[in-house]
């Protein structure tokens, strides 16, 4: 069975559009799609229903995140940026989803090592600490696609994560660094 679902993630795609996704053995009522050509899962609806950050928000806390971890520490830089780090944080614990996409959309806009290293020992770690159940398999899924994701899970150390997780991680990261 096939739907039309749409869509509305920034850079990745352009505006609105309608794509078809196919949904074999659910309802279009059961389960709404978000549908990215570099992911490739399920959301509940119920996740949906709560507002994700607007694209300008998005960008503009991408953008704020992507000067601090390359400025030097209490630069004018670092400081004027800072409050991309506070907010992250609060993403990761209140807002996973919209977390989870923001640490994609990082990611796939600049590899630069301290970009890795705060990524992987921040938000990716928090995140599979305090939600590892509702991202481990989107974690697999991504890794197993994108070797830009696999080595960033190198960095990710276990930190609060459950074991059955971390044993989980470990098998699709890359090499650990």
């Amino acid at each position: 069975m096939e739907c039309r679902v749409r869509t509305y993630l920034g850079r990745y795609l352009s505006g609105q559009k309608d794509h078809t996704v196919n949904v074999t053995g659910l309802r279009p009522s059961q389960v709404r799609i978000l549908a990215c050509p570099f992911l490739s899962y399920r959301v509940p609806r119920r996740v949906l229903r709560k507002r994700l950050m607007d694209l300008a928000e998005r960008e503009k806390l991408v953008e704020a995140y992507i000067t601090l971890e390359k400025a030097e520490k209490d630069s004018p830089a670092y400081e004027a940026n800072f409050w991309a780090f506070s907010k992250v944080v609060d993403l990761v614990l209140d807002e996973p989803e919209e977390a989870w996409l923001l640490i994609l959309e990082i990611l796939g806009r600049d590899q630069h090592p301290r970009i890795y290293e705060g990524l992987a020992a921040g938000p990716l770690e928090d995140l599979l600490g305090k939600h590892g159940p509702d991202f481990i398999e989107r974690v697999e899924i991504q890794a197993k696609k994108d070797s830009q994701f696999a080595d960033l899970l190198g960095g990710v150390w276990k930190s609060t994560m459950r074991d059955d997780i971390w044993v989980r991680v470990q098998k699709v990261r890359g090499k650990s660094w």
